[in-house]
């Protein structure tokens, strides 16, 4: 949410879920993005059970996105021999203004709770009303747009609980990090309807589920994508785009799958921190320190470390890593008390980030992309396991070949070459001289559409095929219908079984339209 003066676009959302069917919990890490002044920044998210705040790793993003993102790989095979031939192989985010008066407190408001988490001040809190947590937020100088109320209805209606955000007085936009919350709940959701307050057009959506089983989502449709729409040269630059056209032939609010599997190895676990108790003074601590867990160090445990160690609240974390030596000669030179440094130490930062990082004890992970535009947030995206569901990976390392028809007296780069796609397509294509760089126009009507299956999901059974395009595919694949087609031998526009291109255009926009209407 944001003012008419300084207005903030959300451009995504990063969002990790642990989904605890057996107690009943729901662990939730966001990390967010900002850009402006650190006095303007706000946030507030609703969660159906009364959550527990906490400051989240970023280092649980950094080594979780990596791990499990789509990488298209295009393997070139040369089939017989070719002439001089080489073988290669956001929650929604606010504006608020602050000043030093005491923020009021109207009820029917009733506040929960009020803490620091990391580099924010927190307060927990319900609502009778929109109307009573607009005037709330309104007396604690938060800017609210107009269109709030509408979007904040659905949620009091519920019951809702909500967390606000807002940075310390001393901190700067730099010092932002993922926030994580627990709740009780059976579900795990994303209350986007408050994101399409203030959101770019077809806002990425990125969500990691750890449970006992696959997590599909509940109130949103599942979509497998057409691999023949993926720009296999590029090393799938385009795959996000494809997502997004599936998810809109859908109607607009669809997840794919990314990965599925166990979770990737962690290159590194917390470590015991105890023995930083017998260090003998503030800068051996806290070389120490780092030298043994400085990459699970961010914004977010900094504010506890650097008060802990005596340095001035003005340092932020980002200035320390550049320059750590520069910093010393600030510590204190009265007694440090090592033990009960490092008995805090443990207790606020060792503890904590190990129960966020036991989420990689789970014996799987889902990783779903979406894409949305604000038209589009009528509904939030609810996520549920799913133990009927078959344990068979998703891998997202996807792979397709290449093959160069070579002949003896044909250079490489003029042979007919065809793309071989892992479900067991051909699809052949012109040399490399006739249409080097424009392999995707030439696809173009193997990529008409890009969601290959349209599907719902839900709590169990196997998932409800609305709309399978296979068959259509398939078609294509063997008629050999490509842009410039005509006059290679072999490749025609009408094959057997295949569709002619008005015809598969029209079935389509049929079964589209039809989709649209589901």
């Amino acid at each position: 949410m944001c003012d008419a003066q300084q207005p903030v676009i959300q451009e995504g959302e990063k969002i990790i879920f642990g989904l605890d069917s057996e107690t009943g919990t729901v662990e939730t890490h966001v990390e967010i993005s900002y850009s402006g002044p650190a006095a303007s920044f706000g946030w507030i998210v609703p969660v159906f059970g009364e959550p527990e705040v906490f400051a989240s790793p970023q280092a649980l993003f950094d080594q979780l996105g990596p791990a499990t993102s789509p990488l298209f790989t295009l393997q070139n095979v040369d089939e017989g021999r070719c002439r001089n031939s080489t073988r290669q192989l956001r929650f929604g985010v606010f504006e608020l203004s602050l000043d030093d008066s005491a923020p009021a407190e109207p009820s029917p408001v009733d506040v929960l709770s009020r803490s620091e988490v990391g580099p924010y001040d927190a307060t927990v809190l319900q609502a009778q009303s929109s109307e009573a947590l607009r005037s709330f937020l309104d007396a604690n100088h938060y800017a609210i747009p107009e269109s709030l109320d509408p979007a904040l209805a659905p949620y009091i209606s519920q019951g809702a609980y909500f967390i606000a955000i807002r940075l310390q007085k001393d901190r700067e936009v730099g010092d932002i990090a993922p926030l994580g919350f627990r709740y009780n709940a059976a579900k795990a959701s994303i209350p986007i309807q408050l994101t399409a307050i203030a959101v770019a057009d077809d806002m990425p959506l990125e969500v990691y589920v750890f449970g006992k089983a696959r997590a599909v989502p509940e109130s949103y449709l599942h979509v497998k994508i057409n691999e023949a729409a993926i720009d296999w040269w590029s090393g799938g630059a385009n795959y996000f785009d494809v997502v997004r056209r599936a998810a809109d032939e859908a109607g607009g609010q669809a997840f794919a799958t990314d990965y599925f599997g166990a979770p990737p190895e962690l290159p590194q676990r917390i470590p015991d921190l105890g023995f930083l108790a017998e260090a003998s003074g503030r800068l051996e601590w806290l070389v120490d320190l780092f030298e043994v867990a400085g990459w699970a160090i961010d914004n977010g445990t900094w504010p506890i470390i650097a008060e802990l160690a005596g340095l001035p609240p003005s340092v932020s974390y980002a200035e320390y890593v550049e320059c750590p030596e520069c910093y010393w000669t600030e510590l204190p030179a009265t007694f440090f008390d090592a033990a009960a440094a490092t008995e805090t130490l443990v207790e606020e930062v060792q503890e904590p980030l190990q129960d966020v990082f036991s989420l990689f004890d789970e014996p799987y992970v889902t990783r779903l992309t979406s894409s949305l535009s604000a038209a589009e947030m009528t509904v939030d995206p609810v996520f549920v396991l799913n133990p009927d569901m078959s344990n068979e990976p998703v891998s997202n390392l996807r792979n397709a070949t290449q093959v160069f028809e070579c002949r003896p007296n044909r250079r490489r780069w003029k042979a007919r070459r065809r793309l071989e796609l892992a479900d067991g397509r051909v699809i052949r294509m012109h040399s490399t001289d006739r249409i080097g760089g424009q392999e995707l126009a030439f696809l173009e009507d193997q990529a008409a559409v890009a969601a290959k299956v349209i599907e719902r999901t839900s709590a169990s059974g196997e998932p409800e095929v609305l709309f399978d395009f296979s068959n259509e595919l398939n078609a294509l694949a063997q008629g050999g219908v490509g842009r410039g087609c005509a006059g290679w031998r072999g490749c025609t526009t009408t094959g057997p079984g295949a569709l002619g291109v008005l015809g598969w255009f029209l079935v389509f926009a049929t079964l589209r339209r039809r989709s649209l209407r589901g």
